[in-house]
């Protein structure tokens, strides 16, 4: 995409098995401790998979929560264009304003709902008497479908921001009969750059960290400012990790580029540090979730690196 937009630089690339740890929502831990009881392993059991919202919460932070079922974005188009010298008796150069783009719009609703039938009611859950009163069952069954659909909607919200960041669009889609209701188009975002095969960081030959240089500086371009953040999906780590040009690079005792030393964030266990190239933080995001088919896909595309 040719705009000149302060957005994200993408390539596309062509693994470790992230592990999730307990954590309740926002990465607080459930502490079982030697004189725990029925409820602490319940509590462990249910949080023990959080929605995920790393994404959200690096790029998308929710300052404030709206009354109105109305969206509006506005989007400003910058550039860098430089002034230049003029005769005095000649009129001044005329400069055409921006282009300035606005939307309003009422998206699609996300509608979630769980039946409480009497069956549920008579079934015997993890850590509880078959003879438990009814009211006290019906009370903390009602909470924890509370909790799971809330775990859904964020998840929805996590896939909505990868793909903004990766693609550059929301594609709302029906659930059942996936019919498009609606295509949200974010101008110039991202700046894209394919990578052909005989360039993939496989390749024993090739310097994976040209291509980081490459989209550094596209982001310098188009934004003014320095890139601070590197993501990439599993199967580019591997890769870089498995590259021995990187290998090599990384292995200095006085001129070194940047560090490998990946380790698992704490707070967020499907997030790898995977160490950092000129300061810049570089970081591997393995979080998945389960389709509408029940088959599991991955919130950041394995073969992608983000800048």
């Amino acid at each position: 995409m040719a705009n000149n937009n302060p957005h994200p630089a993408i390539a596309h690339l062509s693994a470790r098995k992230g592990v999730q740890g307990t954590g309740g929502i926002g990465g607080s831990p459930v502490v079982i401790g030697p004189g725990f009881t029925t409820n602490d392993i319940i509590e462990g059991l249910r949080v023990y998979l959080p929605p995920a919202s790393w994404l959200v919460d690096t790029f998308f932070p929710v300052e404030r929560l709206s009354d109105s079922n109305l969206v509006t974005l506005e989007y400003y188009k910058s550039g860098k264009t430089m002034a230049g010298f003029i005769h005095p008796q000649k009129r001044a150069i005329n400069r055409p304003r921006k282009p300035y783009y606005s939307k309003t719009y009422e998206p699609p609703t996300v509608k979630l709902s769980r039946d409480l039938d009497a069956y549920t009611l008579a079934i015997r859950r993890i850590g509880r008497s078959s003879d438990m009163g009814t009211s006290m069952a019906d009370a903390e069954i009602l909470q924890e479908d509370t909790e799971e659909l809330i775990s859904e909607i964020r998840n929805l919200h996590e896939k909505m921001a990868a793909d903004v960041l990766l693609r550059g669009e929301l594609i709302i889609e029906d659930f059942d009969d996936q019919v498009e209701l609606d295509r949200i188009l974010f101008p110039g975002a991202p700046q894209t750059i394919q990578v052909p095969p005989e360039f993939h960081w496989t390749q024993d030959n090739v310097n994976p960290f040209d291509l980081i240089k490459s989209m550094q500086r596209l982001v310098t371009s188009k934004m003014g400012t320095s890139a601070n953040l590197i993501i990439v999906g599993k199967d580019v780590a591997d890769s870089l990790e498995n590259n021995p040009i990187a290998q090599e690079r990384y292995n200095r005792l006085w001129w070194r580029q940047g560090r490998i030393d990946p380790k698992a964030m704490e707070s967020d266990p499907a997030v790898y540090e995977i160490g950092d190239y000129r300061g810049v933080p570089l970081y591997c995001y393995e979080m998945s979730y389960l389709d509408r088919n029940e088959a599991e896909q991955f919130y950041f595309d394995p073969d992608v690196l983000l800048v």
